[in-house]
This record gives C-alpha cells, structure tokens and sequence, in this order.
C-alpha cells in the first residue's frame, strides 16, 4: 500500500515549497540557532528536523530522506598515526573508494495546523542532505556534523598570532608606564611621592630589560617545540590538546585586550582634579598588572604540561616497533625546549635557553606593578584623598505603546558601585566630591509585537518562528559568577571576576560586557551629601536586541523573513530617570569613625507613549562598606 506522500499527485501550478528548520535536539532555549545561518550539530546526538506546510498537506503525511557523507573507511592495520587533516602523509587509508552509507527514508505526519516534527540521530561526520516531499511540494536543507574530539586533538596553536598579540600586549604595559610615569609629576611632593617615583622607574627599568617591551615572551619558543613534537610523531597530540585549548582561549582574551588597548591607554590620560588623578594612577597600575599577568600565565602552562607529560610517557604514545633511537632523543629535545623555553634556531647554530630563571623574571614584573598598585593606594592615595564606596544596583522596567497598544516591553538590570572621592584635609562648610558609579548590565530581556502593531501589511501571515538575540550582559556568566571555592584558601577561578578584582576600572572597562561608567559631581554640607550625575563617558547605550521572524503569508505561503533592532536604554538613563530627573540627596550616618550612606529610589513614569518603573539602590561608605 503506498504511503500518503507517494500517492498525492503531482500538482502542475507553482506552489511552495515546503519550510523546515533544522537544529541539535538539545538546544538550550536561551540560545536558538540562528536561522539563517547552516545547521550544524555533533555526530552521534540528534538533531531535530521540523517545519510547516500549507494547507493542502493539513493531516497528511510526509516522506524524509536524509542522505549521510560519503565515508572513508581506514585498514585495520597498520593503526594510523593520526586523524588530523594536517597529518595526511602519516595517515594510512585503504585503497578502497570513498563510499555513502545508504539513506535513511521516514515517514512523518503533518498536524491539522500544517506543523510536523522529527528526530535523526547522524553516525558519521560530514554534511547530510535532507528532502522532504508530499503533496507535489518539496523542501530541500542540509546540515553539517562533527566530532568535537577529532576537532579538539587536531587545533594547532598558532604561534604566530600569538607572538604578535604577545608583543602588542608588552607594548601596551610600556605605553602605559609612560603615561603613569608623567602622572606622577602632577601629585604633591612628600616622601612617598619621591619614593613612589624611584619604584616606577626600576618598574620601567626592568620592563625594558630581556625580552624588551618590543620582543615576544620568552615562552613562545616553548610553543614552537610543541608543533615540533607534532611534526615528530602525531600520536602525542592526545597529550597536548588540552594544553592548545589553552593557548587558543588565551589568544581570544589577548586580542580583545589588544583591540581595546588605545581605549583603555586614554583613560590614562584624564581626570583633572588631584584625587582623579591618583585613582587613575592606581587603577593604571592595576590595568599594568593584569595584562602582565596575561603575558606570564602561558609560560606556567606549558611548565605544568611538562611536569605531567615526561619524555617517557610521551615516547610511550609510540608504537615499540618504531621506537627507534633517534625519535626518542628529537621527542626529549622538544619536550625540553617546551619546557626551558630555549630558542630553536638561531643564526651560527647556538641556542638561548631561557629556562625557569627567565619564567621567574616575567613573573618577577608582574609582581612589581601589583606591588606598585598597592603602594599608589596605601601610601599615596590614603595620604592625600579619602572616599565614599559601596554596592550598587537597579533595574528599568519598559512598555511602549503604539495607538494604546503595547508594542514592545523590556527589561534592563545593572550592578556596580558607586565611588566618591575628595581631599583628605578639605575644610569648609561644602566639601567638593568627584566619582562615578560605574558597573555592568546584569540582563536584558525583551518582548515585541512591532511588526503587526507598526507595520500590519507586513504581517499578513502566521509567525512560524521568532529568533531573539539579546546582547551580552554579565548574567550570561553566570554559572561562573559563583565561586566554587567561596570560603577557601584557594584562588577565584572565575576569569570574569578575576578581572574586575585584579585588573581594576581600566580592564573593566575594557574587557567586562556591558559596561558603564557615568562620573558624578557632589558636595559634603555638615550630615547632608549631593551627587549630579554628569552624562556617561561609557554606557551600553548603543546596545540592541536583534529579532529575526519567519512568516507563513496566509495565501502564498512562501515564507517571510523579518529582521529588526530594538534598541537599549543605558545605565545613565536609568539612573537619571529613577533620581527623577534631578541631583540627589543622602542623609550622612556616622558611626565612630566611619560614614556611610543609603538611599532607595523608585519611581514610574506614564505617558500615552509608555511607561517606566525605575529602581536604583545605593549604599556607600567611608571607609569601604563591609
């Protein structure tokens, strides 16, 4: 008996074809594939493959034929030496013709609201053809798959990017030292002024020093040993892919740090007001230690891969018969090279062996801009400045309406502090503050109905799929927000937080999402404290939530695909709105020798246009709340 798909006869008129998505099974929801973008999944989980039909297939059914990759099938013996494209000539493959394994055929039913749904699971890795017809329609759409280890064992670590980021990174700390050292001419003279200045001269001393701020780390000769251990025999990549996983997360970080660089070196160059300018020297040396630290933690990797993965361990990832004499002494030598970081070729045949001594050196200038740091905020801040800091949060909740009818709502969290800065010995009735609250959007979330409401010709049809992709927030971290190790001795792993407690305002700004700074002007008057905001020098402003709608016209059924923006209000506005508009008052609460400050805002706005609820919450104190 034939099935329903085979006995619809074939339609002579132009109809459509029949629209289908493609997607692993296990998507998260908050994280839909892109439609407009290939399928791509991983061999061995299902992917789901689902769509809709018009009206003429209502209960009908569907025939799917999926057509796997051709495949090759490798001998039995010898075992191949590797897997990886790059490692061809060590690859031993049999003679036989690539081969494609037989289709599988399906059948599947269509609901009375033209939607059907089915689940494949693929074998192999490669791209799958996928055709579904019925009815005289046909839909056509493929999809990729792959074997995450494969890919993991086979990355390379590019040392040549990584060179060029490591040196721009250098560069970048020299720059900076420049800057802080004329810095330092504009804060008053005192002891630990004169002594400050002889420590960031040694600083900058040692910073010129072997390797120079133009020369790469030293530990880049360390990753080309480890191509070299490639090269000698492929099997040791098993032992090495977690070490390149490393360096090519490292090489994202470094080039979003050297991409924001200019940015972050001009934030040296202003605040004009005596206790700005300390807090940018502080928050610079901070910023110093933090891409240090960037360039010093890829030399104790490969130290810590070496102490894991002896020469004898590696030598037993070779088969005994070719075990000969010579690969075991090219596999020692690369093994040491990676580990003592020494120059594999230099002009008349001598080598430079760095070793852990010049690992110790990096470390050593690492360790003095994180002492400088806190030099700059023990003896030179707290000698000529105190300040007001503490926890901030709000939230901006939004509907807009258009011709009374909501068209879109959505909601922005923030989190950050609050910093208030002024003369440690300032006298007088009105004591002048400067600072910033500064901090991160927490979330976005949004709904829109824009295209019926705003532009109703457009949406003459059935809203198949709605693809919304929300900007970055720090709540998209979350997971690594919360420190696994809380209450122990043990370093926070967490590379965000790290960030903003390591790497101060500068590397904030530059490296955290969503990141807003909105500096503020205020006066101390006897138990009453004033803050104006001033407007943003960052804010997330410019932020957007980008929605993709597929359609189902009613009539043709040809698909529509819609694309819009909706733009983001920015911590400044938020605050403005939830200060109602204007400067703010604090009543000043003292406690023994420490004052702190607290205040609530709420406030909702209507008009025929929309409305708003804002919330902001503030808490500061002097010294630091606890």
């Amino acid at each position: 008996m034939a099935s329903a798909a085979e006995s619809e006869p074939e339609s002579s008129s132009i109809q459509a074809p029949i629209y289908f998505f493609i997607e692993p099974a296990n998507v998260s929801p908050g994280m839909p594939p892109d439609p407009s973008q290939p399928a791509k999944g991983i061999t061995g989980y299902p992917m789901k493959i689902y769509g809709a039909t018009g009206s003429s297939l209502f209960g009908k059914t569907l025939r799917v034929t999926i057509t796997p990759p051709k495949v090759f099938q490798l001998d039995a013996s010898p075992e191949a030496e590797s897997r990886c494209p790059q490692d061809a000539s060590a690859r031993v493959v049999s003679s036989a013709p690539a081969r494609r394994l037989p289709p599988t055929v399906m059948d599947i039913k269509v609901s009375s609201t033209g939607r059907f749904e089915t689940t494949y699971t693929p074998k192999v890795d490669g791209e799958y053809e996928v055709v579904i017809e019925g009815g005289g329609q046909r839909g056509e759409k493929s999809f990729e798959t792959e074997t995450p280890a494969f890919e993991d064992e086979c990355a390379e670590i590019p040392e040549q990017e990584i060179d060029k980021e490591a040196t721009q990174l250098r560069q970048t700390v020299c720059k900076a030292v420049d800057l802080i050292e004329a810095r330092i001419k504009t804060i008053p003279e005192s002891p630990a002024k004169t002594e400050f200045v002889k420590q960031i001269a040694e600083f900058r001393k040692a910073l010129h020093e072997a390797p120079d701020c133009d020369d790469p780390p030293p530990w880049i000769n360390g990753v080309i040993h480890i191509k070299k251990l490639h090269q000698i025999e492929p099997r040791t990549r098993r032992a090495t892919a977690g070490l390149t996983k490393q360096f090519n997360t490292w090489l994202d970080t470094a080039r979003r740090a050297n991409a924001e660089a200019p940015r972050a070196l001009a934030q040296l160059s202003t605040g004009n007001v005596a206790c700005d300018q300390l807090d940018v020297i502080v928050n610079g040396l901070k910023f110093c230690d933090f891409y240090l630290g960037l360039l010093v933690e890829p030399g104790k990797w490969l130290i810590d891969w070496a102490k894991e993965n002896v020469p004898t361990k590696l030598v037993g990832m070779v088969p005994a018969v070719n075990r000969s004499p010579a690969i075991k002494e090219a596999i020692e030598s690369a093994w040491k090279g990676a580990t003592t970081f020494y120059e594999p070729k230099r002009s008349g045949g001598r080598v430079s062996i760095v070793g852990v001594e010049g690992h110790e050196r990096e470390l050593g200038k690492q360790k003095m801009a994180f002492n400088l740091s806190i030099y700059a905020a023990n003896r030179i801040f707290e000698q000529f400045c105190q300040q007001f800091q503490g926890p901030v949060s709000g939230s901006m909740s939004v509907e807009i309406y258009e011709n009374g009818q909501a068209w879109w709502t959505y909601t922005v969290t923030i989190a950050g502090e609050l910093v208030l800065r002024y003369p440690r010995n300032a006298k007088g009735d009105a004591i002048a503050l400067t600072g910033e609250f500064l901090g991160n959007a927490t979330s976005f979330k949004s709904w829109d109905n824009a295209v019926p409401v705003l532009f109703p010709n457009l949406a003459m049809g059935t809203v198949f799929r709605t693809l919304r992709i929300e900007p970055y927030a720090m709540n998209d971290f979350g997971p690594l927000l919360k420190n696994p190790l809380a209450g122990s001795n043990l370093p926070d792993p967490n590379p965000i937080t790290t960030t903003i407690e390591q790497g101060g305002l500068i590397t904030r700004y530059v490296l955290t999402p969503a990141f807003y700074r909105v500096p503020v002007r205020g006066d101390l008057r006897g138990d009453t404290l004033r803050i104006e905001l001033q407007p943003a020098a960052l804010d997330f402003d410019d932020r957007r939530v980008k929605v993709v709608q597929v359609l189902l016209p009613v009539l043709s059924l040809w698909p529509t695909v819609n694309d819009y923006a909706l733009p983001y209000k920015g911590a400044h506005f938020i605050m403005t709105r939830a200060m109602n508009d204007r400067p703010a008052e604090f009543k000043v609460k003292r406690t023994g020798d420490t004052m702190s400050i607290e205040r609530n805002f709420t406030r909702e706005r209507k008009t025929a246009e929309n409305k708003g609820n804002y919330v902001l919450k503030v808490k500061a104190c002097n010294p630091a709340c606890n």
